[in-house]
């Protein structure tokens, strides 16, 4: 009967609203996380070969981070053009990172739990930095995103649903893209902003405190 929920969420003052300006000459794909079996890349491997295939040169995803997994994908990767792998970054540096992207994406394996009970701290930093983003989470995630019009979010495991959300992005408008990601910082303002479930865990433990 006493259960709160308190979301996820971003520091809205680190991650802010950047002056957005699509390059005609590269269209940057930027998946920010880890790369364990957990968060599905593979799938981001076949996706790129699909999308070179279809000669589009222009469009390159940088996948950022470590896991177990790495190694394996940069192998399977080696003669993609379009994708390019680095090294984890700190958290005060991503906020740069996401400034030169077009995209977000956030990767997740096809895992029934995460329809449920998975919360990717880095989909809220992308929110805030109000950038469009693809998910592969479907469920709550994939819904929010595609009711709230901030992206696309897919079916996961999919790695032709994958390159085909990445090629309809790219063939938006810089308007459009504008407009997407400007609803994703509203939405993180409205209902993730971590000052704001600071403030109710706050409140929620002085109403607990004066129970005694």
């Amino acid at each position: 009967k006493n259960v709160h929920w308190l979301p996820n969420g971003p520091d809205l003052n680190t991650f802010k609203v950047f002056n957005y300006s699509k390059n005609k000459e590269k269209f940057n794909i930027v998946y920010p996380g880890a790369f364990g079996l957990a968060n599905g890349l593979e799938n981001v491997i076949k996706a790129a070969a699909i999308i070179e295939n279809n000669h589009k040169p222009n469009i390159q995803l940088t996948l950022i981070g470590d896991g177990t997994e790495k190694e394996k994908l940069v192998k399977l990767s080696k003669n993609l053009k379009n994708i390019h792998f680095k090294a984890p970054i700190s958290k005060e540096l991503m906020p740069n990172i996401f400034k030169s992207a077009d995209v977000i994406l956030i990767s997740l394996a096809d895992i029934p739990l995460f329809r449920y009970g998975v919360s990717p701290n880095k989909l809220y930093d992308a929110y805030a930095s109000a950038k469009p983003v693809i998910a592969t989470i479907p469920g709550q995630i994939n819904d929010e995103i595609n009711n709230n019009r901030i992206g696309l979010g897919i079916e996961a495991n999919n790695p032709e649903a994958l390159a085909n959300a990445i090629l309809s992005l790219e063939n938006k408008s810089e308007e459009e893209l504008i407009k997407m990601g400007l609803k994703a910082r509203k939405l993180a303002e409205k209902s993730y902003d971590r000052d704001k479930t600071i403030q109710k865990l706050g409140s929620m433990l002085s109403n607990l405190i004066n129970t005694f």
